[in-house]
């Protein structure tokens, strides 16, 4: 009767640890993934390199020539009368001698400031005129136009793996993938492969010049990131 007892008493306990066990129901459901696309658009730079301007240079003004007062030299005085006799008066100096030194004096400073102010016009470089440098043409890069985000691994997202997978798109003229290319692995091939197969069905915006769309290429990240 005891031992009876004692197996009642173990069976209960066992009902109340299969009772208590969580069922297959209550297990929580796999985490939904969250995916990240980073796209990294290819920027242009123009450099438009203006000419110098060159500053016009004035010409130094040629120094004022220094003119000298004419003066007429002054009689000389009569001398004094003699007692005796007349002395006849001396000669006076010729006005017309003045204007001749004073057309000297006038002319000397004038032919000696000459050679400078040749000097001055070769020292001055001539002034080049400004030439106007041609803008040059607009560009585009490709970019993307659309398309559906990759699809998580189920193998991946059971492990608990997350990565991120850099590619390399070549866009034809048209707007299509023509190339992918992995350049930076995320160590996992599943997510490498899920990577290349979402960015082959993507559209592209093709890469233009001089008004004319052209191939290009662009660089996609791809990060595969669980929800926490």
């Amino acid at each position: 009767m005891a031992a009876l007892g004692s197996a009642a008493g173990h069976g209960a306990a066992l009902g109340v640890a299969l009772w208590a066990w969580p069922g297959p129901s209550d297990l929580a459901p796999d985490p939904e993934p969250s995916i990240v696309v980073e796209i990294v658009p290819a920027a242009i730079e123009a450099t438009v390199e203006a000419p110098p301007s060159l500053a016009p240079q004035t010409r130094p003004a040629p120094a004022s020539a220094p003119t000298r007062a004419a003066l007429d030299p002054l009689p000389a005085p009569p001398p004094p009368p003699a007692a005796t006799r007349k002395t006849p008066p001396l000669p006076r100096a010729r006005p017309a001698d003045a204007p001749r030194e004073s057309a000297a004096a006038t002319e000397a400073p004038t032919d000696s400031a000459s050679p400078g102010q040749d000097l001055a016009a070769l020292a001055t470089p001539p002034i080049a005129a400004p030439t106007s440098v041609p803008a040059p043409p607009p560009a585009r890069e490709a970019a993307i136009a659309g398309g559906q985000p990759p699809a998580y691994p189920l193998s991946a997202r059971r492990r608990q793996i997350e990565g991120r997978v850099l590619m390399r798109v070549t866009v034809d003229a048209q707007g299509r993938a023509e190339r992918t290319e992995v350049l930076e692995s995320s160590g996992h091939a599943s997510l490498d492969r899920a990577a290349e197969a979402a960015v082959r069905t993507w559209r592209y915006r093709p890469a233009e010049r001089d008004g004319h769309a052209v191939g290009g290429r662009i660089d996609v990240p791809i990060v595969f990131r669980l929800q926490d």
